[in-house]
């Protein structure tokens, strides 16, 4: 059970029947003052509103970090595919050039 104190600050209490205390004789529900309340609930949107913030900025930090994967990823891959494509293209040259050199050899 809960109670709010005159300052706002919340209790727990917990009946002990052993020791002679009756959940009845207490009040189950108080509400503080408007002060306090306001007070209190302004903290509570300053520090959510804190949480918040932090979030959003690791959230753009999480994506921009997910862009650069990308990007990298996509640039390793086309860096690639021109290195292959280049060997390739040196590779059916000389081989080109080399049967060329063959077949022009019977003739000589």
């Amino acid at each position: 059970m809960q109670i709010y104190t005159e300052n706002g600050i919340q209790k727990n209490i917990i009946p002990d029947s052993a020791h002679g205390l009756n959940p009845a004789w207490i009040v189950p529900f108080h509400l503080p003052n408007r002060m306090a309340m306001s007070e209190h609930g302004s903290s509570f949107l300053r520090e959510n509103f804190a949480l918040l913030k932090e979030y959003v900025e690791l959230r753009l930090e999480l994506v921009k970090l997910q862009g650069v994967r990308m990007a990298s990823r996509t640039l390793s891959i086309l860096v690639t595919a021109f290195i292959v494509s280049m060997l390739i293209l040196f590779i059916l040259l000389f081989l080109g050039l080399t049967f060329a050199a063959w077949i022009h050899s019977p003739y000589r």
